[in-house]
């Protein structure tokens, strides 16, 4: 059974609590949400078998981690802290405290054309496309991507839906 998590949008507007804490599970040294370690550990598996050996950048942080992240940015004016802000949130407004966004490192030659390609196979969509910044209200990244489950990945991708867009739907 897939967690509830799963289409959940987490963002300034709908933060999670503080003392959230998914149930997680280590892949490659990096704890992620247990809905999405196997799906991941197959995406990794696959990538490899096609000499594209994908990478996990980051995974799971926590609030607290989250929070310094955004204080290490180091902002000074208000305008500044906004820009900030579509890159690090706050705790509690980032969805890599749901476990179910890992970011990808594409410094194996075709890892990201990989990704790409094969995401939706394995539930991951990419979260934050430049084509729905104003939807998102996140900078574009193409590295992150969000677990939410097989069947809603292909439907998102056949749809051209974020998230935010999706779930709505």
């Amino acid at each position: 059974a897939e967690s509830e998590m799963l289409l959940t949008v987490v963002d300034s507007a709908n933060p999670l609590d503080k003392d959230y804490m998914p149930d997680l599970e280590t892949v490659n040294g990096f704890r992620v949400n247990r809905d999405a370690l196997k799906p991941l550990e197959n995406l990794l598996k696959a990538s490899k078998e096609n000499g594209t050996e994908l990478k996990i950048k980051t995974a799971y942080v926590s609030y607290d981690e989250q929070e310094e992240r955004l204080q290490s940015s180091k902002y000074t004016t208000v305008r500044a802290e906004a820009e900030v802000l579509k890159t690090t949130p706050h705790g509690g407004q980032s969805e890599s405290q749901t476990g179910l966004l890992v970011e990808f490192d594409f410094s194996n030659s075709g890892s990201k054309a990989f990704l790409e390609r094969n995401c939706v196979e394995y539930g991951f969509v990419q979260r934050y496309t430049e084509s729905k910044t104003s939807v998102t209200r996140m900078n574009p990244s193409d590295s992150l991507y969000r677990y939410v489950g097989i069947e809603n990945a292909k439907r998102m991708r056949s749809y051209g839906m974020c998230l935010e867009e999706y779930k709505s739907y």
